[in-house]
């Protein structure tokens, strides 16, 4: 049986749409089913270290050790966001002034110091109770992006194991 005109078109739209609603299906599924990556605890992302450098158990030390500096962080974050604005307020301005501007940026790096010693303190007072053993697994999880090895791991001469020699 050979379809054709319109009967045809009607079919192959359903197989079209059919076959869209079952990948999508899939995929979904697909997607539910491959585990999430816990996400970095705070005291990580306010601090120059990096997400995801803490064991998971540090991390959620860390998270809760933040909890009883809810009022300064929040101030903390505002004092950013205004130094931010006066950035960019600086850098509109007409006529330009380059000290204006420097001053603002300076403004910005101190806000942002302070964000960044508030998630320190917390890793600090987490890191003051933690045993060696979960002490031993930091930065373990960053293992594998980049350079960034500890340089224990690191191949004689630079670079990261499994990096091609250099030359070849």
């Amino acid at each position: 049986m050979t379809l054709t005109g319109r009967t045809a078109i009607a079919v192959l739209a359903a197989l079209v749409i059919s076959l869209v609603v079952n990948f999508g299906l899939a995929g979904f599924l697909v997607a539910r089913s491959v585990p999430q990556r816990d996400p970095p605890a705070l005291a990580e992302r306010l601090s120059a270290l990096g997400p995801r450098v803490l064991p998971p158990e540090l991390r959620t030390q860390a998270a809760a050790a933040l909890k009883p500096d809810t009022p300064a962080l929040r101030a903390a974050f505002r004092a950013v966001r205004d130094a931010r604005q006066a950035v960019f307020a600086a850098m509109r301005a007409d006529p330009y002034d380059r000290n204006a501007v420097a001053a603002a940026l300076a403004t910005l790096r101190d806000r942002l110091d302070t964000v960044n010693a508030i998630g320190q303190t917390a890793i600090l007072d987490v890191l003051d109770q933690a045993p060696a053993d979960l002490r031993a697994g930091i930065g373990a999880q960053d293992q594998g992006r980049g350079r960034h090895r500890p340089p224990d791991q690191r191949k004689p001469g630079g670079g990261s194991p499994g990096d091609p020699a250099p030359g070849g």
